[in-house]
C-alpha cells in the first residue's frame, strides 16, 4: 500500500480554499505502471475494448448514469485540455450532458445548480437524481461536502431541489434498487470545518432514500469505513468493492447489502493488484456479473490501473477481464445491455491528466 503522507500531498493539491488553481504538479510518466494481475479462470475473456463518441468536456471524479436509455454525466473536476493528458485543472462544473447509443455527440442538458464534484448520478422512481458531493466557489476547487438531493426535470429541462439528507455525504457508492436508492460509505465531515479534503474523514454511512415518497431514513452500517468505493445492483444487492482508507490506502474488501434479508455480508474480495487494492475504480453490472475497472495509486510516485476483474455471484469469484484500453481512475462506468462504457477520469494519478475519453467493451 502506498505511503500516508503521498496521499495527502495529492489530495492537497486538490483542496484548494477558494484561491485560483494552478495545479502544476507535472506529468507522471504511465511508464512503469504495474502489469495487471491474473486470476485463474476456464470462461474465455470478452473482446478487447474500442474507442467511442468523446465528452464535450475532459472530467474526472464522475458518477454517471442511464436514465430512460441515455448517459448522463453531470459535475466533475475538468480541465482546460479535451486530450488525456493536456490541459490543467480548471474546477468543478456545473455542465450536464447526455448520450444514447448511435449518436454522434454528447447533448448539452440543463446544468446543475450550482459547480459541484463527486456528486453521484442514480436513476430511481423514474427520475434522474444527483446526490451529495462537494461544492466549490467560481474559481477554486473547494471540498464542501453537501447533502443535497436534486431531480432532473427533463420534460422542463430543469433541476429541481428534493429532500436534504441526513448528513453531507460524498465519495459514496449509490445504488437504486427501483424506488429505494441506498448511499453508503464515502466520507464525513469530523467537525464543523466542512472546506478541505483533510477536514473529512471515512465513514461507514448507510443512507436510504425513498425516491418516491421524498423521504430519508437510516440503515445498519456497512463493515468497513472506506471511500472512494465502486459499486453496483446484481441480483437484487447492493455490492461495494475497493476503495481506499485516508488512513491505510487502497483496499480489495468486497461487502454486500442484501436487499432480500436487510443484512451485510462479506464476498470474495477484489484481486490484489500491485500496491494492494484499487481506489478511485468504476463498476458496472452486464450479464449477471459485476466489472470492477481502474483506479491510482500513489506510492513510487503513484500510477493508474489498467485491471477489470469480472465477479461471478453464483461462485463468489473474480476473474481478470481485459486491460483497460486506458487506464484511468475517477472515471465513471455504465452499462446498457451487453456493453460497458468508461466515462472520462485521468491518465495519471490525482489531478493531471484529465481526459474526455469514453471506452466500450462488449461482454
Amino acid at each position: 500500500m502506498g505511503d500516508h503522507r503521498s496521499r495527502l500531498t495529492r489530495r492537497s493539491m486538490l483542496a484548494g480554499t477558494g484561491a485560483m488553481i494552478a495545479l502544476t504538479t507535472g506529468a507522471r510518466a504511465l511508464a512503469g505502471q504495474p502489469a495487471s494481475s491474473q486470476a485463474p479462470s476456464s470462461r474465455p475473456l470478452p473482446p478487447p475494448w474500442r474507442a467511442m463518441t468523446p465528452l464535450p468536456l475532459a472530467v474526472q471524479e464522475i458518477y454517471p448514469a442511464v436514465h430512460q436509455g441515455r448517459i448522463h454525466v453531470a459535475g466533475g473536476i475538468m480541465a482546460e485540455g479535451m486530450m488525456a493528458g493536456e490541459g490543467q485543472i480548471a474546477g468543478a462544473t456545473a455542465r450536464h450532458v447526455s448520450w444514447a447509443s448511435g449518436e454522434d455527440s454528447w447533448r448539452e442538458e440543463a446544468p446543475l445548480p450550482s459547480a459541484r464534484h463527486h456528486p453521484n448520478l442514480v436513476s430511481a422512481g423514474g427520475n434522474l437524481l444527483s446526490l451529495g458531493g462537494f461544492l466549490t466557489r467560481a474559481g477554486g476547487l473547494d471540498w464542501t461536502m453537501t447533502d443535497q438531493t436534486l431531480a432532473f426535470d427533463a420534460e422542463n429541462d430543469a433541476w429541481t431541489e428534493g429532500p436534504a439528507a441526513p448528513e453531507p455525504h460524498g465519495e459514496t457508492v449509490c445504488v437504486a434498487v427501483g424506488n429505494i436508492v441506498h448511499v453508503i460509505g464515502g466520507r464525513t465531515p469530523k467537525g464543523e470545518a466542512n472546506m478541505t479534503w483533510n477536514d473529512h474523514v471515512d465513514s461507514d454511512r448507510h443512507l436510504v432514500l425513498d425516491a418516491a415518497a421524498g423521504t430519508w431514513e437510516r440503515a445498519a452500517p456497512a463493515p468497513t469505513r472506506r471511500n472512494s468505493a465502486a459499486g453496483a445492483l446484481l441480483d437484487g444487492a447492493a455490492h461495494v468493492a475497493g476503495g481506499r482508507t485516508v488512513e491505510g490506502g487502497n483496499v480489495r474488501v468486497h461487502e454486500v447489502w442484501d436487499t432480500a434479508e436487510d443484512r451485510w455480508r462479506t464476498a470474495a474480495p477484489v484481486p490484489e493488484v500491485p500496491y494492494g487494492g484499487q481506489g478511485g475504480l468504476a463498476a458496472a453490472v452486464t450479464g449477471g456479473r459485476l466489472v470492477a475497472m481502474g483506479g491510482e495509486y500513489f506510492a513510487d510516485g503513484g500510477g493508474v490501473y489498467a485491471n477489470v476483474w469480472i465477479y461471478d455471484p453464483s461462485t463468489d469469484e473474480w476473474q481478470a477481464g481485459p486491460d483497460m484500453l486506458t487506464p484511468r481512475h475517477g472515471l465513471g462506468a455504465v452499462a446498457i445491455g451487453e456493453t460497458l462504457y468508461a466515462i472520462g477520469g485521468a491518465v495519471r494519478a490525482g489531478g493531471d491528466g484529465t481526459s474526455s475519453l469514453v471506452e466500450a467493451l462488449v461482454l
